[in-house]
């Protein structure tokens, strides 16, 4: 065999062994460099989006003293939203490093856009701090870089049709959790419905004195104020923020009286304060302003928010029969 045909044949077997490794062999490096094990351990997680080197928007999801998750420390985060998030970051694996050759302009995209993800334990112990880039062709992965490294890999979900950059966002409304109310019946003092125009007098209002339940006044049915009582369980969601998608829309609608208004009242004197206004364009659902310190546009499903929608009658006794 001459030299020329073993060059060849080296040449051959260089190639062979190449593509097993770029088509059968599976990557088996360090691919747990930017997963978390415990997502349990997390106390805090900082989101910023960089363009161009400057940062455009920054989000944190931290958890509070009482161990509920909150976006901004200003709302409550969605808990499915959270979990899953959490899963992800449980879940992301490296799929390989970034070829030698695309080191160079992984690391010039990189500094010029990325998503600078910071995650720390519930002591404030750093646990991780990696930059997100742009997503490979086939936009199955994302480029990631540990923030003291200058290596760069490509990183994915398992089972995920799509890269992960997605799970990231830096948008306030993609967390927070969409709450008209959180209140149990149990700690309700006051609850008072009233509607407009009021020609069959429906509204009502209940108080609370003592053990009994007054209505405007009077003393209310009890197993029928109990019943409603019962209604308030926790948490009742809107359907959608409205602000975005109807944007000047609260202005016209305060300029007429909506057509129920509903304000509740806790033991500790926390208020809810809720105006439900028809919607002409979708009859299933109520545009709903939440006021308060950070007021609301919502809209608000019928089926969520109308077995609270009383009338004055249901709460007085039945009358005697002969």
């Amino acid at each position: 065999m001459n030299k020329k045909t073993t060059l060849l044949l080296l040449g051959i077997l260089i190639a062979l062994v190449a593509a097993y490794f770029a088509f059968f062999h599976k990557w088996n490096g360090p691919d747990n460099e930017f997963h978390i094990t415990d997502a349990n351990a997390i106390g805090k997680i900082e989101i910023e989006k960089m363009e161009l080197n400057v940062s455009k928007t920054k989000l944190t999801l931290a958890m509070d003293t009482a161990k509920v998750w909150t976006v901004n420390g200003q709302y409550f985060a969605s808990e499915p939203k959270i979990k899953d998030f959490l899963t992800t970051l449980m879940e992301i694996r490296v799929l390989q490093p970034v070829e030698p050759k695309g080191q160079a302009t992984a690391l010039s995209l990189l500094k010029r856009n990325h998503l600078r993800v910071r995650i720390w334990d519930r002591d404030g112990n750093t646990l991780k701090d990696y930059l997100i880039g742009a997503t490979n062709s086939a936009q199955t992965a994302n480029i990631f870089k540990m923030g003291f490294s200058d290596k760069c890999y490509l990183v994915s979900k398992p089972a995920l049709d799509g890269y992960v950059s997605i799970y990231y966002s830096t948008e306030i409304l993609d967390w927070r959790e969409k709450a008209v109310w959180n209140v149990q019946g149990k700690d309700l003092v006051g609850v008072t419905v009233t509607y407009t125009p009021d020609s069959a007098q429906q509204s009502y209002s209940l108080q609370k004195n003592g053990s009994e339940w007054m209505l405007d006044g009077l003393k209310a049915e009890p197993n029928r104020a109990g019943a409603y009582l019962e209604l308030f369980q926790g948490k009742v969601f809107a359907e959608s923020f409205a602000d975005a998608g109807y944007p000047g829309l609260l202005d016209s609608l305060l300029q007429s009286p909506p057509a129920a208004h509903i304000q509740l009242k806790t033991k500790d004197a926390k208020e809810t304060d809720l105006l439900l206004f028809v919607r002409p364009d979708n009859v299933n659902s109520f545009f709903g302003y939440l006021k308060g310190p950070k007021p609301e546009l919502m809209t608000v499903q019928h089926f969520v928010i109308d077995r609270f929608l009383k009338v004055h009658n249901y709460f007085m006794a039945a009358p005697a029969t002969l």
